[in-house]
């Protein structure tokens, strides 16, 4: 529940006077017009004032509670004592509203269990009508049980009927009062969608609807079943197509003229039959109204989730192209740095040992200076093996297309008994240097997984186009050897990654041998790769 601004002395007395003063002639007017719709003469009226103090108490601070109790009975008290009885005594009206204060811990319950969001939900809503339906038999039961003035002069056959009836009467207004207060909420709280001209023009379209159905009623009254039942569509139909706005406002509109129609008629028969429709309309509106909220409550919430999604999944792009833009640079200083030192080095000792032979050793010398000659070449062409699986020149050099057609693959797989085969079609030449270093890294990802751990003697690599999208397959025929698992280095991981990057989509068959297969969306690959660039 939101916690209630504090107000110093003179701004409590003065809210406190506005709602005294309020309170007085809502309760004075109200109970005037409850009058007017009596369904038992002198003894069961459909009741405006107990749903209009409920709600006030619900949606006021609590400090209130005591001004809005003492100016709804002022108000009843001196509608009473002018226009009914006029020997009323203040003491005995103040006396009958004290029935009230015996629901105030059901309504302090629901107020801070329930009403604790600006706009409604189908919980509060069940709970709300809880809360009258108790703070009513309370006020009833408690009449009845001691002969208080409810029940007074009513006859013992009737006393059924009227307690039911008393019931229904109250329902109804509440009902009436609660589908307008949330549906000028809606509006204040600028929820809706409808701008102002909207809004004008969805009342005029209700006040027709509503006035084409009354004038229906009074020129053929034998189709009142029907237009109940066109009612009912109607607003779960405005509900489902057009959202609250147009439901709470069709229903207030129908119900308006009703209430009109059957103002101070004299005829409670006819209350009686339109009391139940009445009540069900706002029922319906307000249930309906409040399953459209939360499940607008519920997309808003996705909608945020969705982007704050796309948020996080854009930013992980950025860092998996910044992560692979960084590693890529640093195997490239690192091949750069192996061939400067390292192979500069050993060009050096080979070159030495060239000189001491070439100054005459003995046999045996030669013999141990062509082992150190042997073995300066073994470290030479693995270095530079590693420097070129780590960064080929032939990358730079002969393009992507020669470099997966060629032997660079080939002669690594050859070298592990696996055969190597291979069907590019694509145009590659048409990829950004990003792009190709991304399929290139795949690949021998790959490669080094089947050489590592596959027990198949082929492995087959295809590039194929479709439209715009790029698609990558790799497959070897044999299986994970036991114990193992097909990661190396970045492994399946550092795949993912790179496809990641570029948007597209990775996934894995090893129903028949072990196959990855790759999509990536060309175009939109390039326009990132070329931002990243």
């Amino acid at each position: 529940m939101p916690v209630e601004k504090e107000l110093n002395l003179s701004q409590f007395i003065t809210y406190s006077v506005i709602i005294l003063v309020g309170c007085l002639a809502a309760e004075f007017f109200l109970f005037a017009l409850s009058l007017r719709y009596e369904v038992y003469e002198n003894m069961v009226c459909w009741y405006f004032p107990i749903g209009f103090r409920l709600l006030l108490l619900l949606y006021l601070p609590i400090r209130y509670w005591g001004v809005v109790w003492f100016g709804g009975s002022l108000g009843l008290f001196l509608y009473w004592s002018n226009y009914v009885e006029p020997n009323t005594v203040f003491i005995d009206n103040f006396s009958y509203n004290f029935y009230l204060l015996l629901s105030l811990p059901v309504i302090y319950f629901v107020k801070v269990r329930y009403v604790t969001e600006s706009l409604m939900t189908v919980k509060a809503l069940l709970a709300i009508l809880g809360a009258f339906i108790a703070i009513r038999l309370i006020d009833t039961f408690i009449n009845l049980a001691s002969d208080g003035p409810l029940y007074l002069g009513v006859p013992e056959a009737l006393l059924l009927d009227v307690f039911i009836a008393h019931q229904l009467a109250a329902l109804l207004p509440f009902l009436f009062m609660l589908t307008c207060y949330y549906f000028v909420q809606w509006l204040v709280s600028g929820a809706t969608k409808l701008n102002n001209v909207q809004l004008v023009k969805l009342f005029i379209v209700n006040l027709i609807i509503g006035l084409s159905l009354l004038l229906v009623h009074v020129i053929q009254p034998s189709l009142d079943n029907l237009l109940v039942v066109l009612v009912f569509i109607g607003i779960v139909w405005l509900g489902a197509s057009y959202g609250f706005t147009a439901l709470m406002t069709f229903t207030v509109t129908i119900n308006t003229f009703l209430l009109l129609y059957l103002f101070d008629t004299n005829n409670g028969e006819l209350l009686l039959r339109y009391m139940p429709f009445m009540s069900s309309y706002c029922l319906v509106a307000l249930f309906v109204g409040g399953y459209l909220i939360e499940t607008e409550r519920v997309n808003l919430n996705l909608r945020i989730n969705n982007s704050t999604l796309a948020e996080n999944n854009m930013k992980l792009k950025e860092l998996s192209n910044r992560t692979i833009s960084i590693q890529e640079q640093e195997r490239k200083e690192l091949s750069q740095e192996l061939h400067d030192e390292i192979g500069q080095n050993i060009t050096a000792l080979k070159t030495e040992l060239i000189m001491i032979e070439r100054t005459g050793l003995q046999h045996s010398d030669k013999f141990s200076t062509e082992g150190i000659r042997h073995a300066a070449d073994m470290i030479y062409d693995s270095v530079y093996n590693m420097m070129n699986w780590l960064r080929p020149s032939e990358l730079d050099e002969i393009g992507l297309t020669d470099i997966l057609t060629g032997a660079f693959f080939a002669s690594r797989l050859s070298a592990a008994n696996i055969h190597y085969v291979h069907d590019i079609t694509a145009n590659l030449q048409q990829l950004t240097a990003a792009q190709e270093i991304a399929i290139f890294r795949i690949v021998q990802e790959s490669v080094t997984n089947t050489i590592k751990y596959s027990t198949g003697d082929l492995y087959s690599v295809s590039i194929h186009q479709v439209a715009d999208i790029l698609i990558l397959s790799m497959s070897d025929n044999g299986f994970v050897k036991q114990g193992t698992s097909k990661s190396g280095g970045f492994g399946l991981s550092g795949i993912e990654d790179r496809v990641t990057s570029l948007d597209g989509d990775f996934y894995i068959d090893s129903t028949d041998g072990f196959n990855i297969y790759v999509k990536l969306p060309l175009a939109r690959c390039t326009q990132e790769s070329n931002a990243l660039a």
